[in-house]
């Protein structure tokens, strides 16, 4: 309060000589009939600090006549200490100095609480000028202390507010450039608001060079046109720190001839929203640019409302127009399937919304050149909370790789069909050898036989030398004889055909153990099981190359060769307790024999599969169809002294 109360100046006036003095040639009753209206505290007291006058709202305030009052010192009705000490160190300032002075009392409470009061003191002067007292007025300031208060508290929230949402506000004078910015503006712009003062020379200076032209002409037309704006610049802050500032900005007042005069905006820092963004960018040009290299496409399916999204590479692979709506509808896919396609389809579509069932379906889409392509699609429901089901997915054109895989399907078909033929053919070759070894040089060693037989009867009188010569010829002749049949059921065992399968193998396998010292035993089903003669190859072929592994990879001790011929299928096991095998070695390129023997049952239907045995070893079992073959097993433990030899 710089002042007395208006009602107070007026009713004083008159009390007042030329120089504004009070002085007590005035009439204090009369001053008190005056100040009876007014609620503002208003008294005079001497040099001593006695009170010569009080008015009523005086008295009222601290619940005393007017009268008891006059007289009175404040240590006589005051009992706050503060106070009274506060009053009289006031009263003797303004004494002392002749000045005028205003002051709040704070901190008081009580019965007496004058804290919320603001009292401005001055002088009293005689009629010689000399001071006497002091005059003193107070005023009631709660309720503008409660609007101070509610408007401290306002702007804190405010601020609070500005920090948390980083938007600072701001008010620019168009005329002096002088700029006024909320906390939160410092903040953005990074400065200290106790050093530093904004301007709008500044603000030019620290927004980024690629940014400032288009600004300066954005804020330039809204300032000379009264318009308002909004714009997006890059500040750099005193530190080198680069934010991103979304400005907006309105004119507020206006001078008398309608030109604008100030205008108020806000300052919105947007720097994690614009690097959020350009990581979405990024990793949705990613995204793009991962499904245009796997030519896959992406999909999403809402079947409450029937809309579907497809990405760029999803159009791409049905044969839309390039820039066509990225939105779609059922209607709009099924216009694009094959119409032989279109009922499974919908069936499938229709699966999926029923019973919310993962999609998995290839159908044909004809393009709008009239190209048909073959689409591979799958996806799978999301419910979210329940209430939005969202289904999303990939497609693919599988139109090319399917081509090729009927293609590679049809070219091992035929290479299968050539290796049977080359087997059958090699069988068949192998056959005619042995058989024309065997009758061509059978005979020539029987009649060699006979010969040196006939011999040895006429050279029964020759000399020992002689019969010698003779006798290592005929073991010679028997020895080659041998070495003939090897090489004869090496190249086909005629046991196959005149003894059968289980006599052949039980032969192979002593001729293993004779040739290697690996111990062997076998379990083979009875002589009367009939094997039809293209299975019987083959599981010889298969017994041959897997006693050869043992013999040149396994360190085997002992082997164990068993033959189950069921109704259906028939099993030959080759167990060894050798070193095992390396996986990872059989399907290696030059794992030839295992890759032929794989080659072999396959062509008749079967499966091998190879095993470590425990504690130690290798299981190698072949699995083929019986052919047809009726009977069930039996078998007849053999020792090898039963086998037979051709």
């Amino acid at each position: 309060m710089d002042q007395p109360p208006e009602i107070s100046l007026k009713s004083l006036s008159a009390l007042l000589d030329r120089s504004g003095h009070f002085t007590l040639e005035g009439n204090f009753g009369e001053v008190a009939r005056v100040l009876e209206g007014t609620e503002d505290l208003v008294f005079i007291k001497d040099d001593t600090g006695r009170y010569l006058m009080v008015n009523a709202a005086f008295g009222r305030y601290f619940g005393l006549p007017v009268e008891s009052l006059i007289g009175a010192r404040d240590t006589d009705f005051i009992s706050n200490e503060r106070h009274v000490r506060d009053a009289a160190g006031t009263d003797r300032l303004v004494l002392e100095t002749g000045l005028s002075l205003t002051y709040e009392p704070e901190g008081i409470h009580g019965p007496t609480d004058l804290s919320r009061f603001q009292t401005l003191k001055c002088p009293v002067r005689d009629i010689s000028g000399r001071i006497i007292g002091v005059l003193g007025i107070g005023r009631d300031i709660s309720a503008r202390r409660q609007v101070e208060e509610a408007l401290r508290q306002s702007e804190s929230r405010l601020a609070a507010a500005q920090a948390i949402a980083h938007l600072g506000s701001w008010e620019w004078n168009l005329q002096t450039n002088e700029v006024v910015w909320s906390e939160e503006s410092y903040r953005i712009w990074g400065v200290d608001p106790a050093t530093f003062t904004p301007n709008y020379i500044y603000i030019e200076k620290n927004i980024h060079p690629a940014d400032i032209a288009r600004v300066r002409r954005t804020l330039s037309a809204a300032a000379h046109q009264g318009t308002n704006f909004r714009d997006e610049m890059r500040v750099i802050r005193p530190s080198g720190d680069e934010r991103h500032v979304h400005i907006e900005g309105v004119v507020t007042h206006y001078d008398t001839d309608g030109a604008p005069l100030v205008m108020t905006g806000t300052n919105f820092d947007i720097t994690e929203r614009k690097r959020t963004e350009l990581a979405l960018r990024r990793s949705e040009a990613n995204f793009k640019f991962a499904q245009r290299v796997a030519q896959v496409g992406s999909w999403e399916w809402e079947p409450d409302t029937g809309a579907i999204t497809v990405s760029d590479e999803a159009q791409r692979i049905i044969g839309m127009e390039s820039g066509a709506p990225t939105h779609m509808s059922l209607e709009d896919i099924l216009s694009l399937v094959h119409p032989d396609d279109r009922a499974s389809w919908g069936r499938a579509v229709q699966a999926t919304i029923e019973h919310s069932r993962p999609y998995d379906f290839i159908f044909r889409v004809v393009r709008t050149d009239g190209s048909v392509r073959l689409i591979h699609t799958m996806g799978e429901m999301q419910n979210d909370s329940g209430e939005h089901r969202v289904m999303t997915g990939v497609c693919r054109d599988i139109t090319e790789s399917e081509r090729i895989r009927s293609e590679l399907a049809a070219s091992r078909d035929e290479l299968k069909d050539l290796m049977q033929h080359l087997q059958n053919v090699q069988e068949t070759e192998r056959r005619r050898i042995a058989r024309e070894i065997h009758d061509e040089f059978g005979a020539v060693f029987t009649a060699a036989n006979i010969s040196l037989y006939r011999l040895a009867n006429q050279l029964a009188e020759a000399s020992p030398a002689v019969r010698d010569l003779l006798a290592s010829t005929k073991e010679m002749i028997s020895n080659a004889g041998h070495a003939l049949d090897d090489i004869v059921n090496g190249l086909h065992p005629q046991m196959l055909n005149l003894l059968g399968l289980s006599a052949t193998l039980a032969w192979y396998v002593k001729e293993f153990e004779q040739r290697t010292g690996i111990k062997c035993s076998h379990r083979l089903p009875a002589e009367s099981q009939h094997v039809p003669e293209q299975l019987a190859i083959t599981l010889f072929r298969c017994l041959q190359e897997s006693l050869t592994n043992v013999a040149k990879h396994a360190a085997a001790t002992q082997v164990r060769v068993e033959l189950v011929l069921g109704k259906v299928r028939c099993a030959l096991h080759v167990v060894d307790d050798g070193k095992g095998v390396d996986p990872a070695l059989l399907g290696a390129a030059d794992a030839y024999g295992i890759r032929g023997m794989s080659a072999r049952v396959s062509q008749l239907g079967g499966s091998l599969d190879i095993q470590p045995e425990t504690p130690r070893g290798t299981r190698i079992t072949f699995t083929l169809p019986r052919g047809g073959a009726a009977g069930t097993a039996v078998f007849e433990e053999r020792p090898h002294d039963q086998s037979h030899r051709h």
